[in-house]
């Protein structure tokens, strides 16, 4: 977002490094399971553009395509909490799900207050959406944890 909005570094670079994380998030993930996760590989890199798309709209003041974005985004949020609770019964869809509708919806608020120039409520989003980050991965953790106790 600061690349985008203020113009800090190159916002394709860090696009194509963001995408390279996410492809060697879901390679762990496939060795781990077992399982080809090609799909949610889509799913995650969808994301990554939807939010970008998002971005675009808000600097043109598109509302119309803002909106169509957001609902994007929760159904992306819906395939990809089935998708990653699929794997482990350690972890439960609708907690996922939460989880995942918390990030977009702070992830907004973090676009917009960028957007807005409401630097104060920016940073008390961004310091809300890492305490989401920490208790996601304490989360993750402990289902993965669980998961190779049982194998």
């Amino acid at each position: 977002m600061l690349s985008r909005y203020m113009g800090i570094g190159n916002a394709g670079e860090l696009k194509a490094h963001l995408n390279q994380i996410i492809a060697e998030y879901i390679d762990a993930l496939q060795q781990l399971f077992g399982v080809n996760l090609e799909g949610y590989l889509q799913l995650l890199n969808t994301y990554v553009d939807l939010i970008d798309n998002l971005i675009t709209a808000q600097i043109e003041g598109n509302v119309d395509e803002i909106n169509r974005i957001v609902r994007l985004l929760y159904q992306n949020a819906d395939q990809r909490a089935s998708q990653i609770a699929s794997l482990n019964p350690f972890w439960n869809e609708n907690e996922w799900k939460n989880r995942l509708y918390s990030s977009i919806h702070g992830t907004i608020n973090q676009s917009t207050t960028f957007l807005t120039g409401d630097y104060a409520s920016n940073s008390d989003t961004f310091m809300s959406l890492l305490d989401l980050a920490e208790n996601t991965s304490s989360y993750y953790a402990h289902g993965l944890f669980n998961y190779l106790l049982s194998q």
